[in-house]
């Protein structure tokens, strides 16, 4: 009965976690959606394979900002940085969709960067978002749109 009850737990749990790894915006919030003390946006920049592409938000008042970078590396390797430089003791987000495939990548509470490095093939549609928590009421920014 007990190891009964355990595996269903653990079946609920694995579960809930793919649920709402397929579903992010469902759990965390709608790219765009963030309070009238927060600026969200996407910027642009650089030429030729020093390009890039940023989803941002930054609060008002100046007191922190969470953003997203995707950067074109060599050949078919891509780098996204995630920055949290908001001191709000949870967890930055980024949601990135290459082509069908979604990934969630968590910044740990502490650190004020880091980096992430993918291996698609090239000519792919990317969009991603970045969120300040986990929490409904983060701020999120809207979706930046590249190619692979």
């Amino acid at each position: 009965m007990r190891k009964a009850m355990k595996l269903a737990g653990l079946a609920a749990a694995i579960a809930f976690a793919i649920v709402g790894f397929a579903s992010p915006a469902a759990a965390i919030g709608t790219p765009g959606e963030h309070t009238s003390e927060w600026e969200c946006d996407t910027a642009r920049g650089g030429t030729g394979t020093g390009t890039w592409v940023s989803a941002w938000c930054a609060t008002k008042s100046g007191s922190g900002s969470v953003k997203a970078t995707w950067y074109p590396l060599s050949g078919a390797v891509e780098k996204m940085t995630v920055y949290d430089n908001y001191p709000n003791g949870y967890h930055t987000y980024a949601f990135l969709t290459v082509a069908t495939h979604q990934e969630n990548l968590p910044v740990h509470t502490g650190q004020s960067s880091e980096d992430f490095t993918f291996n698609y093939k090239e000519g792919l549609n990317v969009n991603f978002w970045v969120c300040s928590s986990s929490k409904d009421n983060a701020a999120c920014s809207p979706r930046a749109y590249t190619m692979t």
